[in-house]
């Protein structure tokens, strides 16, 4: 019996291994970029070109840098990132008028930076470009209604007690099989003690299993944990934090910031399109653009203090 237990257990996982590779294959090819490339490549990118440039089509200082590797070589890039005002004294038509467009505003040059510095941060652009594309697709699905993020931690609660709820399983199934296999070999013997008579002779209580304190508690906590699980997933989802605005250490304005510059949300609150709600931004991603802007402002001497302390 246990022989026919494991092969049970050898053909179901056999299926379960061919089915997975089936739809490996009928998946689309992963495009994902060299995480660790792509880490320098944000670290370059918020140290030196965030002040004048989004990683969107929206106009900062300079240009959005969405697709930039389609609207020129990787060469043209190098020598424009290592030094732009000699492109445009170079003549190229392109350089000049990408200067003209932009109130010829001087790029700072950046000659130090390695080629493999530079793809790094063309990768990290070009990874967040993927995270705005699914994002519109999210936004634009269904009913057109932006939806939720995906509830990964909702998805790992759930695997999590389906797991559970199958070692239970396979234990109880383990135990009567023990029980089995206990009897079957005492029914061989002749001569048997007055425990081994008794697990012989005596059925299996199953309702005292029923009836125990442990299998109460264990009934009541799965209960528990999946109602109270549902109840805060059903909170969360109809926006219990909708108009949430406590009172902040320096006085920010969305309207002059998201409003008036047209700031991308995306840009300070870097997480918004990973979680329920929009994360707080960093004094790193103030200072960006204050380090250059309002550098005197005693609004902003607690965010200089904070950025200057780490």
């Amino acid at each position: 019996m246990l022989k026919k237990l494991f092969k049970t257990l050898k053909i179901v996982v056999t299926i379960l291994f061919i089915a997975s590779s089936l739809q490996a294959q009928d998946a689309p090819k992963s495009t994902e970029l060299d995480p660790a490339l792509v880490a320098q490549g944000k670290s370059l990118f918020e140290n030196n070109c965030v002040s004048c440039h989004a990683v969107t089509d929206e106009v900062v200082v300079g240009p959005g840098l969405k697709g930039i590797e389609t609207r020129r070589p990787f060469p043209w890039l190098v020598n424009w990132i290592h030094n732009s005002q000699k492109v445009i004294a170079s003549g190229d038509p392109y350089a000049v008028a990408l200067f003209a467009k932009y109130n010829k505003a001087v790029m700072t040059s950046f000659p130090s930076f390695k080629e493999d510095e530079i793809k790094s941060i063309l990768a990290y652009i070009k990874s967040e470009e993927s995270k705005l594309v699914a994002s519109a697709s999210i936004a634009t699905s269904g009913t057109g209604v932006q939806a939720a993020p995906a509830q990964d931690n909702s998805k790992m609660f759930n695997i999590i007690l389906i797991l559970l709820l199958v070692v239970i399983i396979i234990m109880i199934l383990v135990l009567v099989l023990v029980i089995s296999i206990l009897k079957k070999f005492l029914k061989t013997k002749s001569d048997l003690t007055s425990t081994e008579t008794y697990i012989l002779e005596n059925k299996a209580d199953y309702n005292a299993v029923f009836r125990s304190e442990w299998f109460k508690i264990g009934v009541a906590f799965l209960f528990i944990a999946i109602v109270g699980k549902t109840a805060l997933d059903g909170i969360m989802s109809i926006g219990m934090q909708q108009g949430y605005a406590p009172t902040q250490p320096i006085a920010f304005s969305h309207k002059l910031h998201a409003g008036k510059y047209k700031i991308e949300c995306v840009y300070c609150h870097t997480g918004v399109y990973m979680g329920k709600s929009a994360n707080i931004p960093s004094s790193n991603i103030c200072m960006n653009c204050h380090n250059q802007i309002k550098t005197e402002s005693p609004k902003l001497a607690k965010l200089r203090t904070a950025w200057a302390t780490g």
